[in-house]
């Protein structure tokens, strides 16, 4: 018999994934010693952010995302795009006067891919409680990156 979320927190699930959006990005061009002004720091994370949310907006939500195998599938995307978006943003380097609140928004940005990562692995076993903690935990973790990314300006 196979297990399947329930169809409400599945509804509520995919409420909470729109919202939460994609914390994390695409590619960087930055070279490997550049130290970034705040300005500078900024308008690249912010592209990096606004190329991973298209990216994200293309990657469809399954029809019916109550079943745990969909679920999986869909999270997996969602994981892929997010870590990388947060390796790249890590492999900016931000000048020392914005290194604290850049640390600051890159942990919350990791928290997000981490609780990505989770839901997919709960997905992936079939437990439920995996949906029930990202729709807990994801408005909150969206508030902090928020509120981090406000402070080195990042604008997604």
């Amino acid at each position: 018999m196979r297990q399947v979320f329930g169809r409400g927190l599945a509804a509520a699930v995919i409420v909470v994934v729109v919202s939460f959006g994609l914390v994390a990005c695409g590619g960087s061009d930055k070279k490997s010693g550049d130290t970034l002004s705040k300005s500078e720091l900024a308008t690249k994370a912010t592209t990096i952010c606004k190329a991973a949310t298209e990216k994200g907006n293309k990657i469809q939500t399954p029809s019916n995302l109550a079943d745990a195998n969909a679920a999986a599938a869909y999270f997996t995307k969602l994981v892929d795009l997010t870590q990388k978006q947060t390796d790249d943003l890590k492999a900016l380097n931000p000048a020392d006067d914005i290194k604290t609140d850049w640390d600051a928004y890159i942990a919350q940005q990791q928290k997000a891919t981490d609780l990505l990562k989770r839901t997919r692995d709960a997905a992936k076993s079939k437990d439920v409680s995996g949906l029930t903690n990202f729709q807990t935990e994801a408005p909150q973790i969206q508030k902090d990156t928020d509120a981090a990314g406000a402070k080195v300006g990042v604008n997604c």
